[in-house]
């Protein structure tokens, strides 16, 4: 199973990578401000984790990229392999957390939709 690095060669634009986690990131914040009834201090944790595993899955995605390359012979796939597959349990543990994050907003956003009937009554009391 002998191939040359030309055939199988995956390219990479950083900056594109970069711009995209840039834009990813600035629609995250978006949707967070759009959550009114969570803590600000609750949404500067969820964007650090946000923030943090991003990072870490595009991290490990370039070290992927870089040994995948480097695979060219069947020695290469024997010594690169297990490494490779590091890299790929890395980026599916931030993938796992980005899951969990994208749970707990969800919840946080239903519990803003809802509305109590006491804090309405409140709400109409003070605007009296």
């Amino acid at each position: 199973m002998t191939t040359t690095s030309s055939d199988k060669e995956l390219n990479i634009d950083i900056k594109e990578l970069k711009q995209s986690k840039d834009k990813n990131s600035k629609l995250f914040s978006e949707l967070l401000d759009t959550i009114s009834t969570t803590e600000d201090k609750k949404k500067a944790l969820w964007k650090e984790i946000y923030e943090n595993s991003t990072t870490d899955r595009q991290n490990a995605y370039l070290c992927y990229i870089d040994v995948y390359n480097k695979m060219v012979t069947d020695k290469d796939y024997v010594m690169l392999g297990p490494i490779a597959k590091k890299f790929l349990e890395s980026m599916a543990k931030s993938t796992d957390q980005l899951t969990k994050l994208a749970e707990i907003i969800t919840e946080a956003q239903r519990a803003a939709e809802e509305i109590d009937s006491e804090d309405m009554f409140d709400e109409i009391i003070r605007s009296s």
